[in-house]
């Protein structure tokens, strides 16, 4: 009978020992999940204030002419890019400027002469938000 009382006494202790350390691992685990869904969450609010910032600075570096056929400009696509081959756009001041191995922000407004010339697209330099052109349109 002592034995039984001792085994089972045993088995208690480690049961509870175990159920124990589950327990705080998983409040642990919790507490770590709960922390990286905070982390993704201001991720992703940064890049969405990034993005609504790139599509401003786009939109005021259009000409009255360019802007006056936008629709909507904020909704305009905005998404990273880099060129691995040549990509030629024309600057603000009218010059050539190869986008290849640059890193920019695309961004494509919609506009009223979109049926004849395509999108209206900007490129947006992704560290210093300058702008590096547009694209060239038929």
């Amino acid at each position: 009978m002592k034995k039984i009382i001792i085994s089972l006494s045993l088995i208690l202790c480690i049961t509870l020992q175990v159920t124990g350390c589950t327990k705080q691992k998983t409040e642990n685990i919790i507490k770590e999940n709960k922390k990286i869904e905070t982390t993704v969450k201001n991720i992703e609010q940064t890049i969405r204030k990034t993005k609504n910032q790139v599509r401003e600075i786009a939109y005021k570096s259009l000409n009255e002419v360019h802007s006056k056929t936008i629709i909507d400009w904020q909704l305009a696509k905005v998404e990273e890019h880099k060129y691995t081959t040549d990509h030629t756009v024309v600057t603000q001041n009218g010059k050539k400027n190869n986008l290849r191995d640059k890193e920019a922000y695309k961004v494509d407004f919609k506009n009223t002469k979109e049926g004849m010339l395509g999108l209206l697209t900007i490129y947006v330099d992704k560290y210093s938000y300058s702008i590096l052109g547009m694209d060239l349109r038929d």
